[in-house]
C-alpha cells in the first residue's frame, strides 16, 4: 500500500522515514504502480521523490527492488545530471509519470510504499 506524506524532505531523509515505517520510498516498476502514482499526482503538484537511484553507476537508473527503470518514464531531455550531482530520482507530471534526475539534497514530498497489515481474528 502507499502512503502519502505533506511535508517536504530530501531523498535521503524521506527513504529513512519509510523505513521506520517498514518500507521504502514509491517504487513504480509496473503499469500498477505507475497508474497509483498518476493518481497521487493529480492531487499534489509537486509529487516529489520516488524510490530509484543512479548513486551506484552514473546514468544506471534503478528502482530500490533493483529493476531497471524505463528509460521513456523520464520527461523529455532528461537525465540530465546537471552539476554532476543529480542521483535521486523524482516524479512531477500531473498527468503521467515525468521522471526527473534531481539532487539527492533537494527538499520534496515523497509517497512510501508500505506493507499492508492485515488485523486476523483468532
Amino acid at each position: 500500500c502507499s502512503k502519502l506524506y505533506s511535508y517536504i524532505v530530501n531523498w535521503t531523509h524521506a527513504q529513512v522515514i519509510c523505513e521506520m515505517d517498514g518500507g521504502h520510498l514509491f517504487v513504480a516498476d509496473t503499469t500498477e504502480k505507475i497508474a497509483i502514482l498518476r493518481k497521487y499526482c493529480f492531487k499534489h503538484v509537486a509529487c516529489g521523490w520516488v524510490g530509484a537511484t543512479d548513486i551506484l553507476r552514473e546514468d544506471d537508473w534503478y528502482w530500490l527492488n533493483g529493476v531497471p527503470v524505463d528509460r521513456n518514464m523520464f520527461k523529455i531531455g532528461e537525465p540530465t545530471n546537471t552539476n554532476g550531482d543529480e542521483n535521486c530520482l523524482g516524479n512531477f507530471a500531473l498527468t503521467a509519470p515525468s521522471f526527473n534526475d534531481i539532487p539527492c539534497s533537494y527538499k520534496y514530498y515523497f509517497m512510501c510504499e508500505v506493507p499492508t497489515k492485515i488485523a486476523l481474528n483468532q
